[in-house]
């Protein structure tokens, strides 16, 4: 990320540009249009994390808000579609909501950005001491025995590997595509010692208090919004107060990865793919 986002500093010019140096001009247009592709698959995985985000605000409020899931009386979508009607209504209004700040470039959305950065953190290490807390410790995860070796721990390790590396690869490809508004040719350097740590105690963070909800709820829930469901439904007044704000903290984070590391960059390769209709603003829509 580091290395790609340096030519994008230097030169300044985007990762559509930038992959003609190793594709050349022709070839180049079939990664553009991958990554255009790749950038809308993502802007809907998180969207549907922000609609589920979207359901616990709704339903801190109004916990009949549940009779709209599989097997409330309200639903009226069938299970084979995938999604419940609530699941639709939140997904509607998370969309609804998104829009307009899709329209504002993005250097104009700092106080989001800047929110983003302080809220998701505050919301994570809080519900992991909440987990710690009620589980009396961190839980049995870190202590459990190997079940596997040899070359099936070799391939679940590579396995896993892969995984983490293939979250970042997308924007390790296209990186150039925010690191050519930089004002230093320096500017990106920020990212390699700190994003190897933050991300590292993200990981560990996350492990914590997934193994501390399996002593809660009997269950491993590797999903935060999973742990705030169960204060939506079994916490009381108090439960559904914190579960309303910690899941405006993780809405706040995906309506931010959507624009930065999603909309633009789809809007970007668009930009290249038909530049006499599309500008970045109607790319971003």
């Amino acid at each position: 990320m580091v290395l790609n986002g340096a030519i994008g500093a230097r030169l300044h010019i985007p990762f559509s540009v930038v992959v003609r140096s190793s594709f050349g001009y022709y070839f180049g247009y079939f990664c553009i249009i991958s990554r255009a592709i790749l950038a809308m698959f993502w802007l809907g995985i998180q969207g549907a994390n922000g609609a589920q985000a979207m359901t616990l605000m709704i339903a801190a409020i109004w916990p009949s808000y549940f009779e709209y899931d599989y097997g409330g009386p309200k639903n009226t979508l069938s299970v084979g579609g995938g999604i419940s009607s609530m699941g639709m209504i939140s997904y509607f209004l998370f969309w609804i909501i998104q829009l307009p700040l899709l329209l504002i470039p993005p250097t104009r959305l700092r106080y989001l950005f800047t929110a983003k950065l302080i809220f998701a953190p505050i919301t994570a290490i809080a519900t992991m001491g909440w987990c710690v807390h009620k589980a009396g410790g961190s839980g049995e995860l870190f202590s459990l025995p190997a079940t596997v070796s040899g070359p099936t721990k070799a391939w679940l390790w590579l396995n896993c590997m892969s995984a983490v590396t293939g979250s970042w690869a997308t924007l390790a490809v296209n990186i150039m595509d925010f690191s050519r508004y930089a004002k230093e040719t320096r500017g990106q350097y920020v990212q390699l010692p700190f994003l190897p740590i933050i991300f590292t105690l993200c990981g560990i963070l996350g492990i914590v208090t997934t193994s501390a909800s399996y002593v809660i709820y009997g269950t491993y829930y590797w999903n935060p919004l999973d742990i705030i469901e169960q204060w939506v439904k079994h916490g009381g007044s108090g439960g559904r107060a914190a579960a309303f704000f910690a899941s405006f903290s993780w809405y706040v984070a995906q309506v931010g990865t959507n624009i930065t590391a999603n909309s633009i960059s789809a809007a970007n390769d668009l930009t290249v793919l038909f530049p006499r209709y599309i500008n970045i603003k109607r790319g971003c829509v």
